[in-house]
Order: structure tokens, then C-alpha cells, then sequence
């Protein structure tokens, strides 16, 4: 099983000359998925000052869309370790079938509803990947 690592950032009001350097200063990062495939997303999610996020309560989602617009393809919630910020999303060879998801460029996002309802969003629209199998042309 494949394991991926992003970082999520959770803008807290911190003085640009504060910023973590933990925290990138723009968190879209490119996501590849293989058809068929298991693999593992682990998001660390900080605020810009670098402090983990505590995600109790919060539903945290993973969701891969053709376009901003469409419904997705793809939603996984994360499971995760709520103080210390860290989500992890289980994808499985059923949940990238080449006839629900075909090969080609996606957008993902990541969202966090938190307990008071609030959302906020430490990884904005990016690009993804669905590629190929190697059975599967």
C-alpha cells in the first residue's frame, strides 16, 4: 500500500514574519490515484503558525471532483489522531474502478466541518491524477 504525506494549512490571523515554516505558504499540492489500487493520504493539518489543528469533533473530507463544479467521484472521511492534527484516508482497489473513475485530471479538496459547524478548507482545490492500471490501458 502507497503512502502519501501533505501538509494542510488552517489560516489562524498569524503576521507573515510568525509563519511557521512548518506551514507552506500555499498548500495545493497534486494528488495521483491508480485505478485498482490501495493507497493511504496522511494530511498533516497546522495552523500558519505551525500549531497542530485539534480536531476533535471535526469530520475532516477528502473529496475528488472532474470539475469544481460537478458532484464528485471520489469522497473518503479521514479518520484521525484529533490533537495532534493528523488524518488519514484508506483508499482500496474498489473505490478506483476504471468504469466509476476514469484515467484522467480531477481537482480534489480537503474540508473540515468542525463542531460548531464551521468549515474550513486547509488544502484549496488542486490537481489530481487518476491513473491507469497497468492491466487496465
Amino acid at each position: 500500500m502507497a503512502l502519501v504525506r501533505f501538509t494542510g494549512v488552517i489560516e489562524d490571523g498569524c503576521p507573515p514574519q510568525l509563519r511557521s515554516s512548518a506551514a507552506p505558504l500555499d498548500p495545493r499540492v497534486t494528488l495521483q490515484i491508480t485505478q485498482q489500487s490501495s493507497l493511504t493520504v496522511e494530511v498533516v493539518i497546522l495552523t500558519a503558525s505551525g500549531t497542530p489543528v485539534d480536531l476533535t469533533g471535526a469530520v475532516v473530507t477528502l473529496t475528488v471532483r472532474k470539475s469544481p463544479s460537478d458532484t464528485y467521484a471520489l469522497r473518503k472521511t479521514g479518520v484521525h489522531q484529533p490533537a495532534k492534527g493528523v488524518v488519514q484516508f484508506a483508499f482500496v482497489p474498489n473505490d478506483v474502478l476504471p468504469n466509476r473513475v476514469p484515467f484522467g485530471w480531477y481537482v480534489w479538496i480537503l474540508t473540515v466541518k468542525n463542531a460548531d459547524g464551521s468549515i474550513d478548507v486547509p488544502i484549496p482545490l488542486s490537481p489530481a491524477l487518476v491513473s491507469a492500471t497497468a492491466a487496465y490501458p
